[in-house]
Parts: C-alpha cells; structure tokens; sequence
C-alpha cells in the first residue's frame, strides 16, 4: 500500500493531559469548512492500521478485555474491520461491508486424568507446574507446552485457560483437587446481515461522535457530524500550552455537546463534553431519570508517521451533574479506558478479511434462522 506524502504540520506538537488548563485564545484563524477539509484529508490519509489493544471499563466493577483490530478502507461506512479475541466462546468477529461474521470456539473434551491436591496446589501457584499425568498425556497428543506459561481463569464460563508465554498459544482446560480435563477447540461459523461489533473496540470510534447509522459498522465520521448538524467555532483555545477549536455541534437530545480540534495533530478530536438529560430509567444503572450527565473524554495521540496521528490512550468519564454546567460535577458514575498496546499505520491487512472455510461446511445464517452450506451464501469475501 502506497503511503500518502502530507504537508507539514504548522505548530508545535504537544501531549494531551487529563487535566485540561483552557485559556481563550484569539478569534479563530480557520473556518468550520477548512477544519471539515482537514478532517476529511487527514482520515483519508489513513486508510488501514492493525494492533492489539486493551479496553478496560470501570462502572462498579472493572472490566478488563485484550484483542487485536484490524480495518481497511478509505471512509468509516466503507470500512473493513475484524476483531479477534484470545479468549471466550467467539473467537473472531468480521465486518467487511456487507455482512458480519463470526467464527466460534467450540470445545470438545480431549484427555481427563486424576490428579492428587499437591498437583491441584501446584496448578495455582505464581509460577504454575504441569503434573506429570498431564505431561504424559500431552506427549501422547503431541501438544507442547513449555515450562513458562500462566493460567487465567475466563471469566465468561466456567473454564481456565493455560496461555503458553512462549508462543502465546491459548488451550481451555478444567481442573479441581481431583481430575484435571483439557480440551480441544474447533471453530464454528455465523454470518449476519447486520454489523453488531461493539464499535467501541475500533479505536477510530473515539475520534468522532454521532448516531449509529444502517448498515454502517461505525458512528458518522468526525467531518460528517460537523456537516450534517448545525456546528459553530466558538474560539480557539489553549489546552495545556496546545492550540485548538472549540466547536459547538447542535445534537438532537443532547443539552450541550462541544468539542475540541487540533488542528497541531491532524485536525483530530482531544476533547469532547457531552451534558445528557436521562429522559427514561435504565434498568440496572447507577443513572436516574432525570439528572443531567457529564461525559467527558479525552484523547492521547502518537505521531506513527510524519503528520499522521492516531490514539495511543484514551480515558471517557461519567459524571452526575449539580446543574447543567459541566464544572458542577456531582457523583463519579464510571470511567472508559481505551490503551493501545501494539499498532501499524497503513499496512496491508487483505489476508485477514479472507475467509477461508471449506464449501461444504455449514455456517448458521442467522437471517434466516437456519444453517446453511458455505457454498450457497454467494458474494463471499475473496
């Protein structure tokens, strides 16, 4: 893939802090229509990335998820995207513009053998030991294991899982004082209709904000909601000695949502306020009918390539209003954490968008509500 050559940015390149220091600045130098070209160019700029991430969510209790995302195309509506997860029952989830597969993990006892309590004990130990019976039957399988591994517990079912540290392979496995069983998984195949990818694993979600559309995997771009939406630069604004625009978009149902552009990193979103009146009660939420809401995200970018910047960290919070001013912050509700771990600008991700599953294997439609053979779903990805 041909790497695109950008004009040089203007300004000084600074860090994104939590907290945020504004002081007015004077009347803004470029209009909304120059700051929506500069979005438009630099998204386009990168059309393709893949890494690993870590999401991590804090609303009473937190929640920990490691995956590796992938996309290709040159707009969010058009975009390729495919999640892989290490561990639970859906191992891979693809979206490739028209249909949304999913590949599963299922699994099938292959040995179960006793062991004694000291075996069980060892097992739980800081740096874990295989029992003999274990090792024997392994062999057997010709399954390797090394002697560096850890095992975790999934938190999805009742198994755990030993994830060898050296190659990094995943195997499922059960075990008490008593037996210990390992299993053997094999993959099963579902295709929607309909993307249901939680988009808030593809860090390009962070970096805009609007309403889901049909058949579109993510929300509308940045450039698309300052378009469609009545949006006015209110100033620019110092954030940390950094220079931005201080946009404000009329959003349907929102009270207040504004936004802070940078135009010193690509012309990319570090700073959103959204104030939401709940005007229906969720079940089971810590949110009230009623109260006005703070969300609150900040972005952290890294320069991957000359002008090309894309998130390295981001943290969103909830917070209870006193009023409607987002300073009146009331009772903390929970907080967001998206942290890229390992990542590749505009590299060539095909391969992982081809499907590669023999004809006649049935994959559940779910459509249709049935299974169908591979062959007859036609307009396969090639």
């Amino acid at each position: 893939m041909k790497k695109r050559t950008l004009i040089p940015l203007l300004w000084v390149i600074l860090c994104v802090a939590v907290s945020h220091t504004s002081v007015s600045a004077p009347e803004p130098e470029l209009d909304l229509q120059t700051l929506i070209a500069g979005i438009k160019h630099f998204d386009a700029a990168i059309p393709s990335g893949k890494g690993n991430f870590a999401l991590y969510g804090h609303l009473g209790r937190e929640k920990k998820q490691i995956y590796t995302c992938a996309f290709d195309g040159t707009t969010f509506e058009e975009a390729q995207v495919r999640v892989d997860f290490p561990t639970g029952r859906v191992s891979t989830e693809i979206w490739d513009g028209e249909r949304h597969w999913e590949i599963y993990r299922s699994k099938k006892l292959l040995f179960r053998v006793d062991i004694s309590p000291e075996d069980y004990k060892h097992l739980n130990e800081a740096k874990p030991k295989l029992p003999l019976p274990v090792k024997a039957q392994l062999k057997t399988h010709k399954i390797n294991i090394s002697d560096d591994f850890r095992i975790e517990s999934d938190e999805r079912n009742s198994y755990s899982i030993i994830i060898d540290n050296v190659t990094e392979h995943i195997h499922y496995i059960y075990y008490t004082e008593e037996h210990f069983g390992f299993y053997t998984t094999y993959p099963e195949y579902g295709v929607r209709p309909e993307c249901i990818i939680n988009a808030q694993l593809d860090p390009r979600y962070w970096m805009t904000y609007g309403k889901i559309t049909p058949n579109a995997y993510l929300m509308l771009p940045l450039w698309k909601l300052l378009e469609t939406h009545e949006s006015d630069i209110l100033q620019t604004e110092i954030l940390n000695g950094e220079e931005t625009y201080r946009i404000r978009v009329k959003y349907p149902h929102t009270e207040s949502l504004v936004l802070w552009i940078s135009a010193e990193k690509g012309f990319r979103l570090v700073k959103l306020q959204k104030v939401l009146k709940l005007r229906h009660s969720i079940e089971g939420s810590l949110m009230k009918k009623g109260m006005h809401y703070l969300t609150e995200r900040v972005l952290h970018y890294r320069e991957y390539q000359p002008g090309l910047w894309f998130p390295e960290k981001v943290e969103q919070t909830l917070d209870a209003l006193l009023a409607t001013e987002p300073q009146k912050k009331g009772e903390h509700i929970g907080k967001m954490t998206l942290q890229t771990l390992k990542f590749e600008i505009n590299t060539d991700v095909s391969k992982r968008f081809q499907l590669d599953i023999p004809e006649d294997i049935s994959v559940f439609d779910y459509g249709l509500g049935k299974e169908r053979p591979f062959r007859e779903l036609g307009n396969l990805p090639q």
